[in-house]
């Protein structure tokens, strides 16, 4: 278990500027939150790559630009733009081949939806079974106001995909679904693979580690003993800090709960 940093924490800054940042602060591992389509082709993407190495970040996921319009692309009824979707995706997949990424997060389908859960299920295999051809795992997040951001959902999810289902687990949106992040937990176990994390109190639910009331030595400790390899990602709004230096005392504050565990 390691803890890394989101290029999406400085967004509105361009991705690769942002991969940057992260190098400069010394963290080594990183989620890439694309940002426009741009960004997967040359030169932006060989850029990318240049700066991964440079500051030696392990890039353990990558965020499409997509996830805007998911439920319209992509679990929609209109089938041709579907299947172009799946043309985009791929190209995300060969990214995060590159980039050596293990995972590809995606936030699903919008409420109440167009298509059935069925349907859903079966839209989510496909792209699993596209990105298994990279050796990227598809995973889903839950994500409020989307069909992820219920627990149950994504039980009937793991029913329906076995194996082939991961979620990632992202403790700002269980908040703002009025749910604990430990229900999550709890209820779908090892099928996490990848979390964002942020602190909260009674007024904020998106601060940064350790500035807030979460019980990270909880989450940590119920984590490390049902998949040791997840790691935790940094995920912050622009709004949620001032300077550089928070995160670095999260990363720092994160790591020490993880050595006593």
């Amino acid at each position: 278990m390691k803890t890394g940093v989101s290029t999406a924490c400085f967004y509105p800054l361009e991705t690769e500027k942002a991969l940057v940042r992260v190098g400069e602060i010394g963290v080594k591992t990183a989620e890439i939150f694309f940002n426009a389509p741009s960004e997967l082709e040359s030169p932006l993407i060989d850029r990318i790559c240049e700066i991964k190495d440079k500051y030696s970040i392990n890039i353990k996921s990558i965020h499409p630009y997509l996830s805007f319009g998911e439920t319209y692309l992509f679990f929609c009824e209109y089938k041709r733009r579907y299947y172009d979707t799946l043309k985009i995706f791929r190209k995300h997949f060969e990214v995060a081949k590159k980039l050596n990424s293990k995972f590809l997060v995606i936030h699903g389908s919008l409420l109440p939806g167009i298509i059935s859960k069925e349907e859903y299920f079966e839209r989510f295999k496909n792209l699993v079974e596209l990105g298994k051809e990279y050796d990227v795992v598809v995973a889903q997040e839950n994500v409020v106001k989307f069909f992820s951001e219920s627990p149950d959902f994504l039980l009937s999810m793991q029913d329906a995909l076995k194996d082939d289902f991961h979620m990632v687990l992202d403790l700002k949106q269980a908040a703002r679904a009025n749910r604990s992040a430990f229900e999550f937990v709890d209820r779908l176990g090892e099928s996490i693979v990848h979390i964002h994390v942020s602190d909260l109190n009674d007024k904020f639910d998106c601060l940064p580690p350790g500035e807030g009331v979460f019980d990270f030595n909880r989450l940590i400790s119920k984590v490390k003993n049902m998949n040791g390899d997840v790691d935790l990602i940094i995920e912050l709004y622009k709004k949620s800090f001032e300077t550089d230096s928070q995160i670095i005392k999260s990363v720092d504050y994160l790591n020490s709960i993880i050595s006593k565990h």
